[in-house]
């Protein structure tokens, strides 16, 4: 499944918006208060009903809240056509107080008719039948819980993820949990078959995941030993995973979950990863160094190769990495609204922060206003006096010397004395 079109009426900051979706990277960005979340939000309310449909026939997902429904607005609707077939769903929350004849209404009936063959399918042969991922990872990821112990057991088939809320951000410490019982079926594998080669698979392409998006980093295990936990190489070394940075514990759980998840799925595939998902990140780029930024959707697009990502950004090394031309999309959103932009794969840093993010200048704001004063004698055609000189010290002050922007003043004084005696030779 892959979503194609996103339909979006009075829901929170946006009034009204039609989005054409790419099959890869549908990146949202924007400054604050753009609307960036509200869009992810509105994309997990549709998915949690695909989620409930499969899990039960008469199983309902979210609604908006009455508090969603836009200021001076009766009603909100939100629509998403989808593949196979142009599947086609549509939820509605109107307010009580509404009483006009228009009343948006909700339709499921070729949603419900779908996940119906797929429950079915999946009840005749669960170890042959693969099933679309869906799960949203909120900004609350970074607070990961990471358990010393593990006592409480899981379900461990496809349609455990099919319970409860799509945001899998909210509770990574299920990863981990998950992660040391297949640790515990795999030892029990190893023993009967008597070779300490065997591997699980789902175990296996989760450390597959895990390598391919961090380089130097491998072997992800539980320590059964005092004092237990789970550790994992970085570059040769072992090291317990609540030790390392933010960043690090961050990333590695955002890959390991999602490969988890496609690897529960999909128990049919000899690649797990290869299977289908929609996967939406709020702030992909949350505690990570803008070296692996930049990499971060290059990576996921190579280890995830059939999954539908919605992310949403504030990093200009984000943006700068998406296939505009092919499989990925842009969707720059102001106050609900989208607008376009000229931004291209490898556009540099500067440009994406000027074009997309609105960013008016890559200076502090003292050293742009500094800079500012000092150009707008030049553009009168200054090249010296006391008000050039005084403008000039404010912004050594600043910055300096060596800086290139005391480069280009120079030359721009030159020229501007070279002009002026030029003209008062043909005065003479």
């Amino acid at each position: 499944m892959k979503i194609n079109t996103i339909n979006v009426i009075n829901y929170r900051s946006i009034r009204k918006l039609d989005l054409h979706c790419k099959p890869r990277f549908n990146v949202i960005a924007g400054v604050n208060g753009a609307g960036k979340s509200t869009l992810l939000s509105a994309i997990e309310i549709m998915l949690s009903w695909v989620k409930a449909r499969i899990r039960l026939r008469t199983s309902n997902g979210a609604y908006p809240d009455f508090s969603d429904i836009s200021k001076g607005a009766y009603q909100t609707l939100i629509s998403i056509v989808s593949d196979p077939k142009e599947l086609r769903w549509e939820i509605a929350r109107v307010s009580p107080a509404y009483r006009g004849k228009d009343r948006h209404k909700s339709e499921l009936t070729q949603l419900t008719e779908y996940a119906d063959s797929l429950a079915i399918q999946y009840q005749k042969k669960p170890d042959d039948v693969d099933l679309p991922m869906f799960v949203k990872y909120s900004v609350n990821r970074s607070l990961i819980d990471i358990p010393t112990h593990v006592h409480k057991k899981h379900i461990l088939d496809a349609m455990s993820l099919y319970e409860g809320k799509i945001d899998g951000g909210s509770n990574l410490r299920s990863f981990f949990e998950w992660f040391r019982e297949r640790e515990d079926i795999e030892r029990e594998e190893r023993e009967e078959r008597k070779t300490f080669s065997y591997e699980d698979p789902q175990l296996k392409a989760v450390r597959k995941a895990i390598s391919e998006a961090m380089s130097g980093y491998g072997d992800l295990h539980t320590r059964r030993k005092t004092p237990t936990g789970f550790e994992l190489r970085k570059n040769g070394d072992v090291f317990r995973v609540e030790d390392l940075s933010d960043g690090e514990k961050c990333y590695l759980t955002l890959i390991g979950d999602i490969a988890r998840r496609l690897a529960i799925c999909n128990p049919s595939l000899d690649n797990p990863l290869d299977g289908v998902g929609i996967i939406l990140i709020d702030e992909l780029e949350l505690h990570l160094h803008p070296s692996w930024q930049a990499e971060a959707i290059d990576k996921l697009r190579g280890i995830f190769p059939n999954c539908q990502f919605f992310i949403t950004t504030h990093s200009p090394h984000i943006v700068q990495n998406l296939r505009l031309q092919d499989e990925d999309s842009l969707i720059v959103l102001d106050n609900g609204n989208v607008y376009n932009v000229d931004a291209k794969y490898g556009s540099p840093v500067n440009k994406v922060l000027s074009e997309v993010f609105g960013l008016q200048s890559l200076r502090p704001k003292p050293v742009e206003k500094a800079a500012n004063e000092v150009w707008e004698l030049l553009s009168e055609g200054v090249y010296e006096g006391e008000e050039l000189d005084r403008s000039l010290s404010n912004l050594k002050a600043l910055i300096s010397e060596q800086d290139l922007e005391f480069a280009d003043i120079k030359r721009q004084m030159a020229l501007n004395k070279k002009y002026q005696e030029n003209a008062s030779d043909q005065e003479s």
